[in-house]
Parts: C-alpha cells; structure tokens; sequence
C-alpha cells in the first residue's frame, strides 16, 4: 500500500488548486493564512486551520473566512499599538464563516436532514462526518476536494469582497440584508458609524445594546469623538 504523507498533500493541494484562486482575488499567503488589506486598513481573511485530528498521512483542516474592518479591530485590540504592529487575525472578524461540505448531512434543510437522522439510512454520497472539517489523505482526496475547495472558496470570497467597501458594509447592516456569516449587527453598525462621527442614529443603535452602559459603548463613544477631530 503507498504511504503519503500529508505535508505533500497539503503542498500539492495549495499548488494546484488554492494558491491560484486566492493570489487572482488579491490574497496573500503567510503560512496558510492569507490577507487581502485595503488602504483603509480593512481586511479580508483565509485561514486554513490545521486540525488536531492530522496524522502523519492525512491533512485535515478547517477553512475560516473573515472580513476585519479597521474600526472593529481597533476595539478588539483596545486600541493597542499592536493593532498597527500585528496583521488582523481570523479570529478578530467582524464577519466570519467557515466553509462547510456541499454534501453535509448537517448542512441539509431541517426537514430532510431530521428524515434522514430517524431513518438511520444516510444516502450515498452524502457526508454524515464533521461538515466541516476537511480530509486530504491520497492523491485522489486532492483532486476531488481541492477542485470542490477551489469552487467554494472563489464564491465565499466573492461574498465577502464587496464588504470591504465601507459604505456596502453600512448599508448591509441598516437594511438587515443577509450576511455571509455571522456577525453582532447592532455593534457592527455602531462601530462602522463611530468610524464617522457622532450622530443621532449611532446613539440610537447604542441604546438598542443590551447593556447601554457597557465599556463597549464608553469605547464606540470616545472613538466617534475622536473621529469628528480627525
């Protein structure tokens, strides 16, 4: 039996079939995470997190999304001078989802995947596993995935890019409209509109907070302060 191992697995698969897509969307790579920085600071991020469930033979990841606007991550660093020093993390996404299997069990509508569950029959070619957590283990895995990975992961960022202009952004979090992944609404649109200033409609989104006097508040308040001066 042929024995791979999962680093050249792993250097095939970013060669071949995720390297290209992500260096045509203006992402660059920093180990396996890679960062698109607008002018303004604002970010989006891939993150292809290694799994603990990695052997010496089979690569098995996550894949992390995420859109960082300056504004958020200054609060999430406090302000901290690292917030200029460090690049924005996946972990400090405003918005962020992780790519799931197209053929999940969970990923099904409710409904179907109930029926399924009771049933104790899973139809072929349909993944009961971790929805998503993905497993590269011979050659085949990465064909097959990575020309799946390479899909999902052009139509994700395809999602996510127009969020970095800011005024998208702030109109997507007013109207309500869908999101591709999950994201605090109400203290998004406050700290994309502190970003411009004080005004009536940031005090009312602030009262909307569960806690209006939170350190949060205080925070989104001085920053809108200084922002007027800037």
């Amino acid at each position: 039996m042929t024995e791979y191992l999962a680093r050249d697995l792993g250097r095939t698969l970013f060669k071949e079939y995720l390297d290209p897509v992500l260096a045509e969307r203006r992402l660059a790579g920093t180990g396996r995470v890679y960062r698109r920085i607008e002018d303004d600071g604002d970010a989006l991020i891939v993150e292809f997190q290694r799994s603990t469930s990695s052997t010496r033979n089979a690569y098995a990841f996550f894949v992390n999304v995420a859109v960082v606007p300056q504004p958020w991550l200054l609060w999430m660093r406090s302000d901290s001078t690292s917030a200029d020093a460090e690049p924005p993390d996946v972990a400090e996404g405003l918005i962020s989802t992780r790519l799931a299997k197209p053929n999940s069990l969970w990923t099904l509508p409710r409904e179907e995947m109930l029926h399924i569950l009771m049933s104790g029959r899973v139809p072929a070619g349909i993944d009961s596993g971790d929805h998503d957590r993905w497993w590269i283990d011979s050659p085949q895995a990465v064909a097959e995935k990575g020309s799946t990975l390479r899909n999902l992961l052009a139509e994700k960022i395809a999602e996510f890019t127009p969020l970095l202009d800011r005024d998208v952004l702030r109109e997507r979090l007013r109207s309500g409209a869908p999101l591709p992944g999950s994201c605090p609404r109400d203290a998004a649109l406050a700290v994309v509109l502190a970003d411009e200033g004080p005004s009536a409609e940031l005090d009312d989104v602030l009262s909307r907070l569960d806690d209006p006097q939170s350190s949060f508040v205080d925070w989104v308040r001085r920053y809108a302060a200084r922002a007027e001066r800037r």
